[in-house]
């Protein structure tokens, strides 16, 4: 089964439309107010899901959960997110270094899909760091839950976290921009190509 991709932190509809033309599955747009990619107050960023058409699939990224309009498909938050919200959702955990695979497995719970990125103590995700895949490997060992490896990555490195890891998805950010916010062209390409193998 192939590996799932998620570019993140989009900001501008040209790197959104190169997103989805690489052969993403999913393009993430930041909502969390405190994140230096966030887009929660820019009304033309807002409306770039419109204009990608009904085809790509769009996820408003929060750190705790807020209302989101509705051109985004999905949620993904670190709170649970009330069924008036209307729409799917990912459980986002940020796992710190201390956290064994059996804290890990406790907060995923009955959760079928988890979003698994480094703790910082002021960021809510974006670290750039990664989460020790060992724990991670085995989380997606013993858990039935759809994991979604984030942290770290790049065009470098998310092949052998893949193969080290065995993750349903991988998620990106930092990992393939030019500058905060700025997607740089190759890296994003070099990313998706990665990631598929």
């Amino acid at each position: 089964m192939r590996t799932r991709v998620k570019i993140c932190g989009l900001t501008r509809l040209q790197d959104a439309e190169l997103a989805a033309e690489a052969g993403a599955d999913i393009l993430g747009f930041v909502l969390e107010p405190t994140s230096r990619r966030s887009i929660h107050e820019n009304p033309e960023a807002l409306q770039i899901p419109e204009r990608l058409g009904p085809y790509v699939m769009c996820a408003a990224v929060l750190g705790p959960y807020r209302p989101v309009p509705p051109q985004f498909h999905m949620i993904q938050c670190l709170d649970e997110v009330p069924r008036s919200a209307h729409r799917p959702a990912l459980k986002a955990l940020r796992v710190a270094a201390d956290d064994t695979v059996d804290t890990v497995l406790e907060r995923i719970g009955r959760h079928s899909a988890v979003h698994l990125d480094a703790f910082d103590t002021q960021l809510y995700g974006g670290t750039g760091r990664r989460v020790d895949w060992a724990v991670a490997a085995e989380v997606v060992v013993r858990s039935r839950a759809k994991v979604i490896l984030a942290g770290g990555l790049t065009p470098d490195n998310v092949a052998a976290a893949i193969q080290w890891v065995k993750p349903y998805g991988v998620d990106v950010s930092g990992g393939v921009e030019a500058e905060i916010g700025v997607k740089d062209a190759g890296k994003l390409r070099a990313f998706v190509q990665a990631a598929r193998g």
